[in-house]
């Protein structure tokens, strides 16, 4: 039995988001914000769905989801996914029949007083107007739906008195926002059916999104008083303890730091995705030939669980991180190579027990992707997808600048 390279890890993630020039930044030069004191702080929780191939279990996809509140007066709770990698807010309607929307927590536009349909440039629906709809992929599946800006509030409809003080951060006064969403009508089995969340918060750059209406993010650095123009992400798969994974909305919280931050440029910011150049990847010391040409970017994302290479440089990693498993019954314990990814800025260090699978896989099952990930010429251009193992142990938040500064 062999183990391969899945993620099943201990992720500690500090995100935080700085837009610039593409071009390398000596670390000098990487302006570093100050911590914020006060991040607005919502607990999320892990949750593992088992991958079956030939009746066997040969993986896990894993999600992270906290609670929001959406409406006015009364506000309706949904839990939902902070993603990096799309840009808008999306919740199964009450309209929405399926058995997929069925099984999670449904948005009722009509409960709310604060609700109204727009269009897909965020402008109000005109009377006697027929709404817009548009159908979303994410990664293996996809929405359909129409469009409603409301008010959406991090954190729970109620706070309780547990709830408003986490130690010297108050928690009593979550954002709000007055944000334009999708109302899914049609929602795959995959992989909506699958998780316990309800929705998605995207957490891309406005570009990313239909609108800018539609930006969470986008909205959130616009609004007065918002605070540190920053979120960070702190995954952990050993919850408890104080050790619970947050999305800090806000800024950083400066207690789930192990090693002063890391700060890298974000490229070709005007595609959407919080991507970075890559200057090179190692394995055990050895420089793969994929990002000699300079021309490499990782996407970093939080909804995504795998780490992606392009092909044909995906066979070749695989070849150099799969070790035969023999007696051991949890494949993050193998003496396996290091995985470095070298950023401008600092590195990432990805070690065995971080994008190991936990299982060895049994004769005959695969965790490869026949179909791997469609993309155009220009998106693929020497791109990686950096999942949940680009996070662990590692800190790299950064900060918002102007239009003018992102040249």
């Amino acid at each position: 039995m062999k183990s391969t390279s899945e993620v099943q890890i201990l992720l500690m993630v500090i995100f935080g988001l700085l837009i610039t020039s593409s071009q390398s930044l000596p670390r000098a030069e990487i302006e570093v914000p100050p911590e914020s004191s006060r991040p607005y702080l919502v607990p999320l929780r892990r949750e593992s769905v088992p991958v079956r191939r030939h009746g066997k279990i040969a993986s896990f996809k894993t999600s992270y989801s906290g609670v929001i509140s959406v409406g006015f007066p009364k506000r309706q709770e949904f839990r939902v996914v902070f993603d990096t990698g799309s840009g808008h807010i999306v919740l199964p309607a009450l309209e929405c029949g399926s058995e997929t929307c069925l099984l999670h927590r449904r948005y009722n536009m009509g409960a709310s007083q604060s609700a109204s349909m727009v269009n897909m440039d965020g402008s109000p629906l005109a009377a006697g107007e027929y709404a817009d709809q548009a159908t979303i992929g994410f990664g293996t599946g996809e929405i359909t739906g129409e469009f409603v800006k409301d008010r959406v509030c991090l954190g729970p409809a109620e706070i309780t008195k547990a709830d408003a003080t986490d130690g010297e951060q108050t928690q009593a006064n979550p954002p709000c926002l007055d944000v334009a969403l999708i109302m899914a009508i049609e929602m795959s089995a995959q992989p909506f059916k699958s998780f316990g969340f309800d929705g998605i918060l995207g957490l891309g750059l406005g570009s990313l999104a239909l609108s800018p209406s539609f930006s969470f993010f986008d909205v959130l650095t616009k609004s007065p008083g918002s605070g540190s123009h920053h979120f960070a992400v702190y995954l952990t798969e050993h919850e408890g303890d104080g050790e619970e994974s947050e999305v800090a909305i806000g800024g950083y919280n400066g207690k789930r730091l192990l090693e002063p931050l890391a700060w890298s440029p974000v490229a070709k910011q005007d595609l959407g995705y919080w991507q970075v150049r890559i200057l090179a990847i190692r394995i055990n010391g050895k420089t793969l030939d994929v990002c000699k040409d300079g021309t490499c970017h990782g996407v970093v994302d939080t909804g995504s669980s795998h780490l992606g290479v392009p092909a044909p440089y995906d066979k070749e990693v695989a070849e150099l991180v799969t070790q035969e498993a023999n007696d051991i019954l949890d494949c993050r314990l193998v003496d396996a190579p290091t995985i470095e990814i070298e950023l401008p800025g600092g590195n990432i260090t990805i070690y065995p027990e971080t994008y190991m699978r936990r299982l060895p896989l049994r004769e005959g099952v695969s965790v490869g992707s026949a179909k791997g990930v469609s993309m155009t010429a220009a998106e693929a251009n020497g791109k990686q997808v950096g999942g949940e193992q680009w996070f662990c142990r590692q800190h790299s938040p950064a900060k918002r600048l102007s239009a003018d500064e992102c040249e």
